[in-house]
């Protein structure tokens, strides 16, 4: 049985607020239980860590990139080539941001030290390290 798209709509949008009225109400919304103010509770939570592990592991298995789930990896990697290189323009684009507003490229969350690209809390870590 094919879905048209105005049932999909419909569904989408009916998944949409019965996921809000549940999250109101503090309850999952898989499985209606009380949650400890996470969107998920514990058990349901765990059930999706779960399978979402089991899937990274079967994809990494398959040499299937776990990004955009379509193509084939190199042996020593994870990802395609087009996600890594994806990836790696992110990452030097998230770095240069936070270094240039002078916030911790470790952390994202504190100022930088002086002279430092890194909060005290990080650079404490990394000096723990060595």
């Amino acid at each position: 049985m094919k879905i048209d798209y105005e049932q999909k709509e419909f569904m989408r949008k009916y998944s949409k607020a019965r996921n809000a009225a549940f999250r109101e109400k503090g309850l999952c919304p898989r499985c209606g239980k009380k949650t400890d103010g996470k969107y998920l509770c514990t058990e349901c939570s765990k059930k999706h860590a779960d399978s979402q592990s089991t899937a990274y592991q079967k994809k990494k298995a398959k040499g299937i990139c776990v990004r955009c789930h379509k193509k084939l990896t190199s042996n020593d990697h994870v990802l395609c080539e087009e996600c890594l290189s994806k990836t790696n323009e992110d990452s030097r684009k998230s770095y240069a941001y936070f270094k240039s507003r002078r916030i911790c490229t470790r952390c994202h969350k504190e100022k930088a030290e002086d002279g430092h690209i890194l909060c005290a809390a990080c650079l404490e870590k990394c000096r723990r390290r060595t």
